[in-house]
């Protein structure tokens, strides 16, 4: 009798339960929001160098004098900078009135853009330095980003 009386309990709890989840409003929504700061890890700078000289092959060779300076002055601050020229663009060493042509006999002007970048953060300051204390370089931008971890 007291297994009965037992099992009556139990099946009048259970019930009791289950009835109860059923009436539980199923319209309850929940919603989750998170938000993720991370810091920059990466770093690349834009630098410009102008030559002017007599001929175009002159201005490219002491432009390559200059960017083989500053790349190993560089590369003794952080071995990892990875250093890329942009592009040369050509145009007579008078052009600051907009007339680029060039003509024989006219000096000629080669600027050239160099984009160097690093995961070395910590070395910034010290890049920037080294860029600026050439002499050779203008800085035109500096830029910060995350990368991802599996470039």
């Amino acid at each position: 009798m007291k297994n009965i009386f037992r099992v009556a309990i139990f099946c009048t709890f259970f019930l009791t339960q289950l009835t109860f989840a059923q009436q539980l409003n199923s319209e309850i929504q929940t919603n989750a929001e998170a938000t993720y700061f991370q810091s920059p890890d990466y770093l690349s700078i834009e630098v410009i160098s102008e030559q002017i000289s007599a001929g175009a092959q002159e201005a490219l060779t002491a432009l390559d004098k200059k960017q083989n300076l500053l790349l190993e002055s560089l590369k003794k601050i952080s071995p990892n900078i990875i250093f890329s020229i942009r592009g040369n663009k050509f145009a007579a060493s008078n052009s600051n009135l907009g007339n680029s042509q060039i003509k024989t006999g006219q000096a000629i002007s080669v600027k050239r853009s160099i984009l160097i970048e690093t995961k070395e953060l910590a070395n910034q300051s010290k890049i920037i330095d080294t860029i600026l204390q050439s002499g050779q370089f203008i800085i035109n931008a500096i830029n910060y980003s995350v990368r991802d971890n599996n470039q």
